[in-house]
């Protein structure tokens, strides 16, 4: 009954000034606002039906426009065919097989802290190409078998501190690099459909790893705060790797090919693949791991591709094209706010407390469209600073179950309950947001 009245709520808000013909500023902000509040509020699913089909109804958007920014954009199709990929990766064992390697060697079983840090490495370093939710659920398996053979129970203190850690280390992972990484993405594409001028992975990893990295070990050491120096003996075959064999190297090299398509022309190495942009050798990668039978197309398709995921992106990339037009003025609304280093300190401040409360996608798009369009109008800041700070602060979703699936998963797990998660998670949000500072300020 509360859904059905806050999707009501919703539609008066987001069609009412439209029927009312109230002027144009207040018929897009409204808008903007209906479909926020029902992302909350309702679901991501509903509410961005129920913005594409506002936008309609506004004055100079046309169906071409918003066909063209939505499922016509190549963000999307980059999202779906990157999505297909990982699931491909996933079913070929490939990604069993490196976190074993990480996890099961003698080193990391000299102690618990040193088996910790084995562990959030390799997820780190896997997660720096997957999807956190994909790299999640491959976790919390692990961790799982970890558990069982350890004999560690609910309530264990490091048995927290593992799933604690797999959580952060998720979202961590996701702002690390670009590849993959749909909020980081969303960020570049919205920029890309701004300006017209790509930014390169190069670029967005030149802040996100030196960042990144320091924030992972600064959750690290609080993980292991307290935590005693006990030795840890784990079976020899705790991870259940399928092993290496032609199918799943051939998957890694092909992944690998498709990688590097993507990063080496933003290091100015084969420029003339920016001729094809990243959509064809994701589509080309999907080819190659139909043919060596790591991915079935029609099975991906239903389990690893994020449908709900890719209509908000589609809703969101629309409005954000609509946001940028000089008949609503709303860029005027925020320029004059938006000049010297508080204004970057606004922005990461603004974009990781707000992930932290509700989606990813969600804080990207209202980050984006909030700032960069001003930005770029006033010319008072750096545009791709304050874009490659939205896509790495909003994937930094770390204390409430409402911020992101994993977190949700993690919280409800029994290993970790929410309060862990306000409380470790809080903690590095703002340190997080301490290091995004002054690495913004120096690279502004």
């Amino acid at each position: 009954m509360k859904k059905i009245m806050y999707n009501i709520i919703g539609l008066v808000v987001a069609f009412g000034p439209i029927i009312l013909h109230l002027n144009l500023t207040i018929q897009l902000l409204c808008i903007f606002a209906a479909s926020i509040f029902l992302w909350i509020s309702s679901s991501i699913e509903f509410g961005s039906l129920v913005c594409l089909s506002s936008l309609f109804f506004l004055p100079e958007v046309t169906a071409n426009m918003i066909f063209q920014n939505s499922f016509g954009n190549s963000t999307i199709m980059f999202l779906l065919f990157s999505m297909l990929l990982t699931y491909g990766l996933a079913q070929s064992g490939v990604l069993t097989n490196i976190a074993g390697f990480f996890i099961d060697n003698p080193r990391a079983k000299k102690n618990q802290r040193v088996f910790l840090a084995f562990y959030l490495l390799s997820e780190l370093i896997i997660g720096s190409f997957i999807a956190p939710t994909t790299l999640f659920i491959l976790y919390f398996g692990i961790a799982n078998q970890i558990f069982l053979l350890l004999n560690l129970e609910k309530g264990d203190p490091f048995a927290k501190r593992i799933m604690v850690g797999t959580g952060l280390f998720a979202s961590i992972s996701c702002a690390w690099t670009p590849i993959a990484h749909t909020f980081p993405l969303m960020a570049l594409g919205y920029y890309e459909t701004l300006t017209e001028t790509t930014i390169s992975y190069a670029a967005y990893m030149k802040y996100s790893i030196p960042v990144g990295a320091i924030i992972a070990i600064i959750t690290y050491l609080l993980l292991i705060y307290k935590l005693p120096k006990e030795p840890i003996n784990v079976s020899d075959n705790f991870v259940k790797v399928v092993g290496w064999n032609k199918q799943n190297i051939a998957a890694v090299v092909i992944f690998i090919g498709v990688v590097l398509c993507w990063v080496l022309p933003g290091l100015n190495i084969l420029k003339v693949l920016n001729t094809y942009g990243n959509v064809l050798p994701a589509i080309i990668g999907c080819i190659l791991l139909v043919l060596i039978n790591s991915l079935n197309v029609k099975e991906g398709l239903t389990k690893g591709v994020a449908w709900s995921a890719l209509l908000l992106c589609a809703a969101t990339l629309t409005l954000g094209a609509v946001l940028k037009m000089d008949q609503f003025g709303i860029i005027p609304m925020i320029t004059g706010a938006l000049e010297g280093h508080m204004s970057i300190i606004l922005i990461i401040v603004f974009t990781v407390f707000l992930t932290n409360l509700i989606s990813n996608i969600v804080t990207t798009t209202v980050s984006f469209n909030i700032f960069v369009p001003a930005i770029v109008a006033a010319g008072t800041l750096n545009p791709v600073l304050a874009t490659i700070i939205i896509g790495f602060g909003a994937s930094l979703a770390y204390a409430l179950p409402s911020s992101i699936a994993h977190i949700a998963l993690t919280a409800s797990s029994g290993y970790a309950e929410t309060k862990d998660m306000v409380k470790y998670g809080g903690i590095i949000m703002i340190i997080s947001m301490i290091i995004m500072c002054v690495f913004g300020v120096v690279y502004g």
